[in-house]
């Protein structure tokens, strides 16, 4: 996800819209916090490694189908 975002960073910083960029980087700052409190918290273990793939694909996915 967080890949996603990055790249609509540096779309945006031609575009001269300083709202939306804004917006964005704010999103960007909570995905990564959320990333980085679920590894903190023991996100990473072999358990939720399935359902954190299952996650990632469904969302890359969605995103790959919302830009068409």
């Amino acid at each position: 996800m967080t890949e996603h975002l990055m790249g609509q960073l540096r779309y945006l910083e031609s575009k001269e819209d300083q709202q939306a960029y804004d917006a964005v980087r704010k999103i960007l700052e909570d995905e990564q916090n959320h990333r980085d409190l679920g590894e903190k918290e023991g996100g990473t273990k072999t358990l939720y490694a399935p359902l954190r793939f299952c996650i990632s694909a469904f969302t890359e996915a969605t995103i790959r189908f919302g830009m068409r």
